[in-house]
């Protein structure tokens, strides 16, 4: 089995959305018209779909109000999972893995 490609978002500091969606064009290598903010982050992360795993580090010492934007991304995260459980029963030798895991110190 291949190796995955991880994508690491580090939100250890972080102090507002701004930064936040700073660091995902970052990790994610986004090109630079995403537009930071969350429709833009599903249109983009909905297209990898090539054994990635995501590690989000930091989220347990993010402030409460960034802690619910972590919600919205995980949410995105787990419909593009899903999105690829239902692509795999249309077209069962389709090779698409992705995943995330959270990481806190």
């Amino acid at each position: 089995m291949d190796t995955p490609t991880i994508i690491t978002l580090d939100l250890h500091g972080c102090r507002n959305l701004d930064d936040m969606h700073h660091r995902i064009k970052i990790a994610f290598d986004f090109p630079d018209y995403y537009g930071e903010n969350w429709n833009a982050f599903w249109d983009l992360v909905d297209g990898i779909r090539d054994n990635t795993i995501v590690e989000i580090q930091g989220v347990n010492i993010l402030p409460e109000v960034l802690r619910r934007h972590v919600d919205i991304m995980i949410q995105c995260l787990e419909d593009n999972i899903k999105e690829m459980e239902e692509l795999k029963q249309r077209q069962p030798d389709f090779d698409c893995r992705f995943g995330y895991r959270i990481i806190d110190d």
